[in-house]
């Protein structure tokens, strides 16, 4: 294997920015980091297709319990706020035009 091979091999890609449409085509793995969990996806994005974390619990958690059927599923990164004024990102369904 090269370097640039095992580079591929444990990157979690990019993250993924709030009002960013992504095209989840599976979920890739479930990582640990020094900031806690992360989710990685296989997403197709404006730019194509790559790999795109999030650690926001809302979503790592809801990723959980997804199912290889609930996918490709057309999505969008929001902000919600609690009933304690705290931002927190979850994700929403975009509507096909």
């Amino acid at each position: 294997m090269s370097i640039k091979g095992l580079k591929d091999k444990v990157s979690i890609g990019r993250k993924w920015l709030v009002g960013e449409e992504i095209t989840i085509s599976s979920i890739a793995k479930f990582q640990n980091t020094s900031y806690g969990e992360v989710v990685v996806f296989d997403a197709t994005t404006d730019t194509g297709d790559e790999l795109v974390f999030t650690g926001a619990k809302a979503i790592v958690e809801l990723m959980h319990v997804a199912d290889r059927k609930d996918f490709p599923v057309r999505v969008r990164l929001i902000e919600r706020l609690s009933q304690n004024k705290r931002t927190y990102q979850d994700i929403e369904d975009v509507e096909e035009e």
